[in-house]
């Protein structure tokens, strides 16, 4: 803090009255004394140095006479505060006094001085008479300010002699009259106690008033339930104990107002100071500069660098620290370790103050810094799960209390105390590793609060239900007091909760939690589109409540930090991180919660979601994605430059963004979009050095071009087969994953078959090894989701050969992709071109047979099911055919053996039957699926 006009001007090196205004000075602890003072020094400074030119004589006039009328004014206010307060009267007349003394010294000396301006023997004593006026109003504010004590002490004196009053009611009617006597001296306490809270210049005595004011102010409204509720129920034990935390909690903060109106201060609490990890790594680090030259410095070196190690590996081990962070943080400690392990051997060897033993001390000073970075990263980790959610398990333990459930409370109980214990070990975490002691010390302070108000809701929780059945006695009235009781600990333990959410959020680096945040809403997201996928509602709801969870919170993160910065931020800067927060909350999220609820729902009324839904999942997650990252990157953008310098994560993120690639879909696991597009992937040999496999098979001879001509035709046959099977389900082959992996794979084999005739889009000879590989990774897909449908089919007849055709589909993936890999170099003769072309399209042949009796497999499985009863499993199997293209109705039978054809008409399967079926062809190109 500055130092204020009055500490500057008592403070001279005189000899006679130096105790007296130094000590002075020590008193002067309101800031209103020294705004009272302020206006004074201004005109006795003034004059003290005006200048000595005759012209200016009526000006040095004027200020003395507008200082006189000053100390008349001190003088007539501390008459009649001695008149209002009769302890200190004798010591305020008597101020008063001093200062009409001092008053009269100083017009005399003013006045001589305006007479003879050039006279150094009147300068001199002007100034001299200026200090002791000075010191005498400073000693008569100083007990206006003690009066002002005294009405605060007395008001403390008379609420600490009726509180214990309360505890000795016997009736509910005694407690109202007595609260109606205490209330209005709490509230005159409150009052005073907030003035003085606002004029106090000491920064620790203040927040100790704001503290225990609100404390009283929330045991208040407690105080009347619990006791009431203790009246009514003397032998419940929870009653007893919520009566007596209150007013213990109201007695120790009355004390505290008294004492720091007293001017006591408390020492500081030993785990006030917090940051211990941080101090270790820190002062680790300055232990570095110097050399390790002897081996007691080594050994203690050692011995902090281990202590450091155990503190992360701890940290990394924990189970809401995620895999990516535990691993960056065993790997930045094995760095760290090695870098020292070898400056001790510099050290041992002689070479402790030489040039490599100094780099590796930048090495591993370098290394340190980056395993806190680390370290926070994992404590955010565990505050962005724990804190995402604070007040469900206190909402979880309400409930079940009103329900009156015996069991069910015990089991909220046990709930609700773990996930506090958990929240006091992010605590604790936070408090290690930060730096910022004031944040730290205001972390403690509300844990402290957060901790005795948690066994407190319990204690009314089971006191509601221990009371549940006094309404057969005394009413309904009993339960009702219990319950307002339990709702009144709930809102006091979900207001600290929030504090210190708050408290949390200002031990963590606002920039690491977005990281960490971002990396958790996109493991959410990759959720939502795996629960679509297995068209899981339940999946689904708990991921996408998880992604608004955590993007409201990081907003409210990103608010409240830019807010705290406003004063080093320009208002362009808070605008610029307003407006992305508000097209994040407004657009991105909103438009996720309308896919995913669209999804929800329908899933939930069994009906199937349609393409357009899904796509509308996808859309809005990848615009989730990218709005997180823009809000990151504007945050970085518009904070004081001093808080990214040297953050190599940060300036990279302030890098020009590069343009989307393919693999950035890759990051979410987009698996959806495979179900129904089909986006074929670009040559992965390099663009550059396109080997002329394609060119070669379209140059091939006219002979060997007919071979292949025919080999294809074949395959073409087979397409046309599995097509005309596709078709038979109409447009619900956008809502069954076993339609939309058949067409998927037929896709693929005809571009091979493309491809062996010179065209195509697979240019390459890596192209057609890629075809293959996701032929078999569809083929390994269709064989789990119809595996599922075989072990349910009640036929034994239909779950067998639902089981051959999968073998049979394995089987010819298999071979496809071995015959891709082996015979795909087509850089050899003519004959073996010719020869490894033929194998691929065989291969590919046979596996279409095997895809299209699959699918007719598992239809007729799936209808022996709803027929026995029973439920596909997911993902849903909805089989709508479409309308069959138009037959006779009378068909014309030939006279010849028309009754010999009747008459030995026998029992068909309904593979058969199936295969019968022929809808009007419906082609459609090959980038729909």
């Amino acid at each position: 803090m500055a130092r204020s006009k009055v500490a500057d001007f008592v403070d001279y090196s005189g000899d006679e009255d130096e105790w007296q205004e130094k000590n002075i000075r020590g008193l002067v602890r309101t800031k209103s004394v020294e705004d009272t003072l302020a206006p004074l020094i201004v005109q006795v400074t003034t004059l003290v140095q005006h200048g000595a030119r005759r012209e200016r004589t009526h000006k040095v006039t004027r200020l003395a006479q507008a200082v006189d009328k000053a100390v008349e004014q001190f003088i007539e206010e501390g008459k009649k505060i001695a008149q209002e307060n009769i302890t200190i009267q004798n010591e305020m007349l008597k101020a008063c006094h001093n200062v009409a003394s001092a008053g009269g010294v100083m017009h005399d000396a003013a006045f001589s001085f305006a007479s003879d301006p050039q006279s150094t023997e009147c300068r001199a004593a002007m100034v001299q008479a200026s200090r002791s006026l000075l010191v005498t109003i400073t000693r008569l504010l100083i007990i206006a300010d003690v009066a002002d004590v005294h009405r605060l002490l007395s008001a403390t004196s008379r609420v600490q002699s009726r509180l214990p009053g309360l505890s000795e009611v016997g009736s509910v009617g005694e407690l109202v009259e007595k609260l109606k006597v205490v209330g209005p001296d709490i509230a005159n306490l409150l009052h005073l106690a907030e003035h003085r809270q606002r004029d106090l210049k000491n920064r620790r005595c203040s927040e100790e008033l704001a503290s225990a004011r609100a404390t009283i102010v929330k045991t208040s409204k407690m105080l009347l339930t619990s006791t009431k509720v203790y009246l009514e129920h003397p032998n419940v034990a929870t009653a007893q104990l919520n009566r007596k935390f209150v007013l213990d909690q109201m007695c120790e903060a009355v004390a505290v107002i008294s004492r720091v109106a007293d001017g006591e201060q408390q020492p500081d609490e030993p785990q006030a100071d917090g940051g211990q990890l941080a101090d270790d790594i820190e002062t680790f680090a300055t232990m570095l500069e110097e050399p390790l030259s002897s081996q007691q410095l080594q050994h203690t070196a050692r011995q902090r660098m281990e202590v450091i190690v155990s503190a992360a590996a701890t940290l990394a081990s924990s189970e809401y620290t995620r895999d990516p962070q535990q691993d960056q943080i065993t790997t930045e400690c094995n760095a760290v370790r090695v870098q020292f392990n070898k400056l001790l051997q510099l050290c041992s060897s002689g070479q402790a103050g030489s040039q490599a033993a100094t780099e590796k001390v930048h090495l591993i000073q370098r290394g340190l810094k980056q395993l806190k970075k680390e370290m926070c990263k994992g404590v955010c980790d565990h505050v962005s799960d724990i804190f995402l959610d604070v007040t469900s398990p206190a909402v979880m333990l309400v409930d079940a209390a009103e329900k009156g459930d015996s069991a069910m409370l015990e089991q909220a109980v046990e709930f609700f105390t773990n996930h506090t214990e958990q929240m006091n070990k992010v605590v604790q975490l936070c408090s290690s590793t930060s730096s910022d002691k004031e944040a730290t010390k205001l972390l403690h302070s509300v844990s402290k609060q957060f901790h005795s108000l948690t066994p407190q809701l319990v204690n009314a929780a089971k006191t509601v239900v221990a009371t549940r059945g006094s309404h057969r006695k005394g009413g309904k009235k009993a339960v009702t007091t219990a319950q307002t009781n339990l709702m009144m600990f709930r809102d006091a333990w979900q207001e600290t909760a929030a504090l210190l959410t708050d408290a949390i959020d200002n031990t963590t680096s606002m920039h690491e939690f977005l990281a960490v945040s971002e990396f958790h809403v996109k493991e959410d997201m990759a959720g939502c589109l795996e629960a679509v996928r297995l068209r899981d509602h339940q999946m689904l709801d708990q991921h996408a409540n998880l992604v608004r969870g955590r993007c409201m919170r990081l907003l409210r993160v990103v608010q409240c930090g830019m807010v705290d910065r406003s004063h080093r931020c320009t208002a362009e800067q808070l605008e610029n991180v307003n407006v992305v927060v508000m097209e994040l909350r407004n657009k991105a999220l909103a438009n996720f919660s309308m896919a995913t609820d669209g999804v929800y729902n329908k899933l939930m009324r069994l009906h199937d979601p349609s393409q357009a839904d899904f796509q509308a999942v996808e859309a809005s997650v990848l615009n989730m994605r990218d709005a997180i990252i823009d809000l990151r990157r504007t945050v970085a953008a518009n904070v004081p430059s001093e808080e990214i310098e040297g953050d190599e994560e940060l300036e990279e993120l302030l890098k020009p963004p590069r343009p989307a690639s393919p693999a950035d879909y890759d990051e979410l696991s987009l698996s959806t979009s495979s179900l129904f597009t089909r986006t074929l992937k670009p040559s992965i040999s390099n663009p550059g050095n396109h080997d002329d496999a394609q060119q070669r098979m379209a140059q091939l001879p006219a002979d060997q071009q007919a071979e292949l001509a025919k080999a294809s035709d074949d395959l073409n046959l087979e397409q046309s087969r599995l097509e005309d099977e596709m078709s038979k389900w109409g447009d619900s082959c956008y809502h069954d994953d076993v339609i939309v992996l058949a067409k998927e794979m037929c896709l693929l084999m005809m571009d091979m078959s493309d491809f062996t005739r010179g065209g195509g889009p697979l240019k390459s000879t890596m192209d057609i090894i890629w075809a293959a590989q996701e032929i078999a990774r569809a083929g390994n897909q269709l064989d789990e989701l119809t595996r599922e449908i075989a072990q349910q089919c009640p036929h034994e007849g239909c779950r067998k050969d639902l089981q051959a055709y999968l073998q049979r589909v394995k089987l010819c993936s298999h071979q496809l992709k071995i015959t891709s890999a082996v015979k795909a170099d087509l850089t050899s003769s003519v004959r073996e071109t010719v020869e490894s072309a033929n194998a691929l399209i065989t291969s590919a042949k046979n596996l279409m047979q095997a895809v299209a009796l699959t699918v007719k497999a598992a239809y007729v499985a799936c209808s022996a099911i709803q027929r026995a009863g029973g439920t596909v499993p997911l993902p849903v199997m909805q089989w709508r055919m479409d309308t069959p293209k138009k037959k006779q109705l009378v068909r014309t039978l030939s006279t010849q053996n028309s009754a010999t054809t009747l008459d030995k008409r026998t029992p068909t399967s309904p593979l058969q039957v199936l295969s019968e079926f022929h809808p009007e062809p419906q082609r459609r190109s090959r980038t729909h699926s």
